[in-house]
């Protein structure tokens, strides 16, 4: 389902990753928490907290440590709700369900990715 790329490494043009969902991470909270995003949908993370934070989801992606300034992105192109968290803060919590472009009600337009899924980036 996902492939990963990490510490700034990315397979896709940046280019071809737009529109996207974009969430901020701050101290404490991810804002949105939770969300529904189409199949192929982009979600890109960006901390904009004073500390060191991640987005995972067990068994799915981790996004490694992102500093202050620091991004993740990810395309999922498997249908579900997925719950993630901080692993260094485990209380920040938050929920992306990924459905079909006819169920979601979105007005983004879904985003094929080729190659990767995730991306961090500085």
């Amino acid at each position: 389902m996902l492939q990963n790329a990490q510490n700034g490494e990315h397979a896709a043009d940046e280019d071809a990753l737009s529109p996207a969902v974009t969430v901020s991470i701050v101290d404490d909270a991810f804002d949105p928490a939770q969300y529904t995003v189409t199949v192929g949908t982009e979600v890109v993370w960006t901390n904009s907290g004073a500390e060191a934070h991640t987005v995972t989801s067990e068994g799915f992606w981790d996004s490694g440590t992102l500093n202050p300034g620091e991004s993740f992105r990810l395309v999922l192109d498997s249908l579900g709700t997925y719950a993630f968290a901080c692993a260094i803060h485990p209380e920040m919590t938050g929920a992306i369900t990924v459905e079909q472009p006819e169920t979601a009600g979105m007005s983004r337009p879904a985003v094929r990715a080729a190659g990767a899924s995730l991306a961090k980036r500085r």
